[in-house]
């Protein structure tokens, strides 16, 4: 790379980046490689333009690059505590993160640790919301991996206010204590202790933790243990009352298989083999016995907890060995700590919610993101439907859930083990230093109905103040106020008064009768049948300020009745049994609004799971018996099947994973569907509410594979179960197994489970198929010619086609001879429109194998000018023949930049169906996600060119010829959208092959046909070098290829020229009228071959054409539209250009 220049950083520049420097140093912001800021060699650049480094938000170590981010205005939680959201739009989904930021130098900050109904053994657990309300903490979240659906206990340790309810596990690196001055310490925490009677000693093993009857070792039991069934193994249990230091013997019992809880005052110790009989040995009636116990290294921490994994140390990502982190992408709770200890940052990040909605995050993800936000320690916790956090809003009473969870149905809150909780120190409230009304706005409403209005005061702590808010509303007439509630009566201006005690506030308040604007949010919703959505509205006045809008002021609609109904207060309940695409239609004050609400899932059956001839119990890993077999006549509600399938089952307690796995005998697939790939996979489950849990695991069609967990089996009866299929699955999905499994279950069930109806679920919702428009209506900058002669003088010009499958058996196949006549013609151009050199979009051979690309670079070759492939699916035989291979040994790079005249052209690989796809498979190795942003940062090129393979949105209507994950088609277009916002002196253009035909459009990332300045980018598919067509030959559906104008001005031109034999001209036969007008109109002969049929085409646009007349004296004719005009008596000769070809007829005028 040549450098052109340096540039000497000034004061202000200095003083920038010093700041730029400082923030990113609190922040551990991680972004890519500092590249130079020159252009690349030959490049044709913007005077004075530097390239903008900032223009993308920081990627954290370890995720998919981050195309936007967007955080909310931290609220004060109680002095000290700060809570905000963040929402991150990677290229591998959306993820959405709730944060609390802790300063723990504050002295009104305290974290306690709270175990779920104050008992370890507790199956019924319980929610943090319930854990914060029940002890008054303002803020949370969940906390250990535990025994779900059995004993409830935490795995690892647990101490609350200096009192060890459980101790943790040894060996084991991810542990947080709180030391008595408030700071954080992670790191191990060994458990050691020893009993003594008399001269007799005998190491404890630790507290309340049953498990270790199985390994021989003796455990200290509490009251807090509560009453523990089901112990793993026959035990010794001895009894007594607490004394200093110990407690004295009052029984020992021996085979319990039971400890009941222990009143207050009252010790055990509790052992099983060589344990248990030491303890029936040395251990009687009487005696007095000691128990010393410490903690290492930290023995005063007041509050512990065991997490799962160590995520950072001494601020780096780290692999914990000793950790236990969840595989794949899921919700996730996390705590991160300042070196120093005294600040914290919590984070939920929600999960399973699809690629647009929350996806969630990987360990390694989880850890990026902690170091980005200056944790130089971080552990990882329980995360998936557990994970939960609480908040209390300003001025409210209590903590509530802030995340979304992922437990399905309803998102509902998980009950877990134990939390970690932030409590102010405030004994009580203090007087009120602040009154807020609606966050300190104006209110603008209209009359009939109520709406919510926030008051609070809080004191100077930030808690809730003493006393009580006085609000009125002045004039009285205007509006009233109750119980949170704003109700309007009339029209008119007025002031809502808030006061408490010393502190007052006043807002503005307007009524108004007529709105400039109505809104519904969401503005499209998808639900299940049977849900519910609530609908809210919103509007603006006049001068565009906002106006709250009551649902009851509104007259609802639903649009078909059937789908839905809309209570007064705007609750939408979709319909249990019907699906489909319902409006909703909202009329407030003469104006109207809409939404549309798709209803249910359209499904799929993929396997009716009727028959133990196509599924079998291929592993059972319980050590017990297990049966699958035809159940007649069992099925879920609505199914015409014959029956189901029973799976019988046993589970025993113990440790490590027990599984039943159902395989398919045969291949089960799932594709796409008129263009939508599939939201999920359902199965019906009839459930017998054991627990179990359910595994499911996908194969893509690049051999990739993913395993989800949607749900436990609580229910019973039918219900069903749907795995939300995360963004970057590869269509076709092979189904590779159904497991239903458990996880070192605490005690034995036996069970069985009927299983139905393996079905894709798409929603009801149609694609959005762009309208097709031969010619878009583009910016000044790019123009589409009928005449390759009218390309600027001075400029550069390129050559691009795609989809010829050559096949080097087959030398006489319409690509073929296409590929020959385009050799031919390019001799015959004006000198300004002969190509410099070629970029070819991909699908050149019809396969990965040699012979066949050395067929297609050989027809490149014989243009006669350099000439470039990208790898497009066939040039890797789907898949088969990967592009690191093959390809690369004939053509070379799988991704590319290079300069052409005043352009930057940047190749990359989508052939797998996404970048994120193909990245496994490339030359040079590396994700191409943050090469392309290197490559677009660094140039200064007048016009950018980003080309691959597939489109991001088919142009067709078939919408099947695109980028198989729909989210990072969207992603990929933001990403460009993006550059263009924040580099408007520069042109953007995107270019494709693989969807057959031609077609610009210009579109938005949501695939929304929209201008240049609404922020659409020109989308550009050549397509079709001798292959059946995708689209109709009157919509671009024609052999062709392309040249492109690269101006040294910056402006681009384009022509399609279709590759024609010969072209037929239909005029008038008889003479015509001075004064008439006639369409005259013209068809082409395209390339013929010997392996399709002849192909006719309309000459019109797109194809690039130019009419003309031999005297426009007699008869004038339009170069583009064929529209003739006669103009005086006598005879023209009208001729039509396209692709080199003419035809022509003659025109008599009486």
């Amino acid at each position: 790379m040549t450098l052109r220049g340096t540039r000497t950083v000034g004061t202000s520049a200095r003083r920038t980046a010093v700041v730029t420097a400082l923030a990113l140093a609190l922040t551990g912001a991680v972004g890519g490689a500092v590249a130079t800021a020159s252009a690349p060699a030959g490049e044709e650049t913007l005077q004075g333009h530097t390239p903008d480094r900032d223009w993308l938000p920081q990627t954290p170590q370890n995720w998919p690059l981050v195309v936007d981010h967007t955080r909310t205005p931290a609220e004060t939680v109680t002095r000290g505590l700060q809570h905000f959201s963040e929402t991150y739009d990677t290229v591998g989904g959306r993820q959405h993160i709730q944060v609390l930021s802790a300063d723990l130098d504050d002295p009104n900050l305290r974290i306690g640790m709270v175990q779920a109904g104050d008992t370890v053994t507790n199956p019924a657990d319980e929610t943090p919301s319930s854990m914060a309300h029940r002890t008054g903490a303002v803020a949370g979240v969940n906390g250990d991996y535990f025994e779900i659906h059995a004993s409830g206990r935490p795995l690892g340790g647990i101490m609350t206010d200096g009192r060890l309810l459980k101790s943790p596990k040894p060996g084991f690196a991810s542990q947080l204590g709180v030391k008595p001055d408030g700071t954080i310490v992670m790191g191990p925490q060994t458990f050691s202790g020893t009993i003594t009677d008399g001269s007799a000693t005998r190491a404890l093993t630790s507290v309340n933790t049953v498990n270790d009857l199985t390994a021989g070792g003796i455990t200290e039991v509490t009251p807090d243990l509560g009453d523990t069934p089901g112990l793993p193994k026959a035990a010794t249990l001895v009894l007594g009352h607490v004394t200093d230091g110990g407690f004295v013997v009052e029984e020992v019992r021996t085979g319990v298989t039971t400890v009941p809880r222990l009143s207050t005052g009252r010790l055990g110790l509790l052992g099983a083999g060589d344990g248990g009989q030491w303890l029936t040995d040395t251990l009687h009636g009487g005696d007095r016995v000691g128990i010393a116990t410490r903690l290492s290294p930290d023995n005063d921490v007041t509050q512990l907890i065991s997490g799962v994994d160590t995520l950072v140390k001494d601020g780096a990502v780290y692999k914990d060995p000793t950790g236990t982190p969840p595989s794949g992408a899921n919700p996730e709770t996390a705590v991160g700590v300042t070196k120093d200890g005294r600040h914290a940052i919590v984070v939920a990040v929600d999960g399973q919610g699809g690629a647009a909605r929350a996806f969630g995050v990987t360990r390694d993800q989880a850890a990026g993101y902690m170091v980005a936000h200056g944790a130089y320690n971080a552990m990882l916790f329980d995360g998936g439907g557990s994970t939960g956090m609480v908040s209390r809003a300003p001025g409210a009473d209590r903590a509530e859930i802030v995340n979304t969870p992922s437990d399905q149905p309803g998102n509902t809150e998980r009950p877990v083990a134990n939390g970690i909780f932030f409590y102010s120190t405030a004994k009580e409230a203090g007087a009120a230093v602040e009154v807020v009304v609606n966050d300190g706005e104006q209110v603008t409403t209209v009359a009939g109905g109520s709406v919510p209005l926030a008051v609070h005061s809080v004191d100077r702590l930030a808690n809730p103040a003493a006393g009580q808010v006085d609000v009125r509303v002045e004039p009285s007439s205007l509006a009233s106020y109750e119980d949170g509630r704003l109700t309007p009566h009339r029209t008119g201006s007025g002031r809502i008064i808030a006061r408490n005690g010393r502190a007052v506030t006043s807002e503005k308040l307007e009524v108004v009768s007529r709105l400039a604007s109505l809104a519904v949010s969401p503005d499209k919703a998808d639900l299940d049948n049977g849900a519910t959505q609530q609908l809210t509205l919103s509007g603006t006045v006049k001068d565009g300020g906002e106006v709250r809008i009551p649902a009851e002021a509104a007259t609802w609609k639903v649009t078909p009745e059937n789908l839905g109904t809309v209570d007064a207060h705007g609750l939408f309940t979709a319909s249990g049994g019907v699906g489909g695409l319902a409006e909703v239609s909202a009329q407030v004050a003469g104006t109207t609004t809409t939404t549309s609400i798709a209803v249910g899932s359209v499904s799929k059956v993929i396997d009716p799971m009727t028959s133990p001839d196509v599924w079998r119990l291929s592993n059972n890993t319980t050590g017990e018996p297990a049966t699958l077999a035809a159940d007649p006549g069992v099925v879920p509600p609505g199914s015409t099947e014959s029956g189901s399938l029973r799976l019988d089952y046993s589970m025993p307690a113990g440790s490590g994973v027990k599984q039943l796995v159902l395989s398919p005998r045969t291949t089960l697939k799932t594709d796409t569907d008129n263009g939508q790939v599939p939201t999920g996979i359902g199965v019906w489950i009839k459930g017998d509410g054991n627990g179990i849990e359910l595994a499911e695991k996908y194969i893509g069609v690049n051999g990739s594979s993913t395993t989800l967990y949607p749900t436990f089996v609580t229910w019973k009866d039918w219900h069903l179960a749907v795995a939300q299929l995360p963004a970057g699955m590869q269509f076709p999905l092979t189904i590779s197994f159904i497991d239903f499994l458990a996880i070192s279950p605490s005690t034995a069930y036996s069970g069985s489970l009927n299983v139905a109806g393996l079905q894709a679920l798409y929603s009801p919702r149609p694609v959005t198929v762009p309208e097709y428009h031969a010619i878009p209506d583009n910016p000044k900058w790019l123009s589409f010619e009928e005449d390759s002669a009218d390309f600027a003088r001075r400029g550069t010009t390129i050559l691009t086609g795609d989809d010829a499958h050559l096949l080097a058996s087959d030398p006489g196949s319409v690509s073929s001879n296409v590929m020959d006549s385009i050799a031919g013609r390019l001799p015959t151009l004006s000198p300004q429109a002969r190509p410099d050199s070629a970029q070819f979009l991909g699908d050149m051979p019809d396969d990965g194998k040699p012979a066949d690309l050395r067929y297609a670079k050989s027809k490149i070759d014989a243009l006669g000018v350099p000439g470039r492939d990208i790898v497009g699916n066939h040039e890797i035989t789907q898949g088969a023949d990967a592009e690191n291979g093959n390809y690369s040994d004939t053509f070379g790079e799988t991704h590319y930049a290079y300069s052409q005249g005043a352009a930057r052209m940047i190749v990359t690989d989508n052939s797998h169906g996404s970048l994120q796809s193909s990245d496994p498979f490339q030359n040079p190795e590396g994700v191409q996600y943050p090469w392309l942003v290197r490559q677009l940062t660094d140039t200064t090129a007048k016009d950018v060119l980003v080309i691959t393979h597939m489109p991001a949105y088919d142009p067709h209507p078939a919408a099947n010829s695109q980028f198989t994950d729909r989210w990072e088609a969207r992603m990929y277009l933001r990403l460009v959208q993006r550059y263009q916002e924040t580099h408007p002196k520069q042109h953007v253009i995107m270019m494709y092959g693989h969807a057959r035909g031609f077609a610009e459009q210009i579109l938005n990332p949501e695939g929304e046909s929209v201008g240049t300045g609404q922020g659409g980018i020109p989308q550009f598919t050549f397509a079709d070098l001798g292959m059946p067509a995708y689209a109709p030959a009157d919509q671009g559906g024609i052999y062709h290829f392309g040249l492109v104008r690269i101006g040294d001005d910056g402006d681009l031109q384009y022509t399609v020229e279709p590759a024609l034999a010969s072209i037929r001209v239909t005029g008038p036969k008889d003479p015509i009228a001075r004064g008439d007008r006639v369409d005259l109109t013209a068809t082409g002969d395209q390339i013929a071959g010997d392996n399709i049929a002849p192909l006719t085409i309309p000459i019109a646009d797109p194809a690039s054409h130019v009419w003309t007349s031999s005297d426009p004296k007699v008869a004038s004719v339009d170069p583009s539209t064929g529209a003739l005009t006669a103009h005086r008596p006598g005879t023209a000769t009208v001729t039509v250009t396209s692709g080199g070809v003419t035809g022509a007829a003659q025109v008599t005028v009486r």
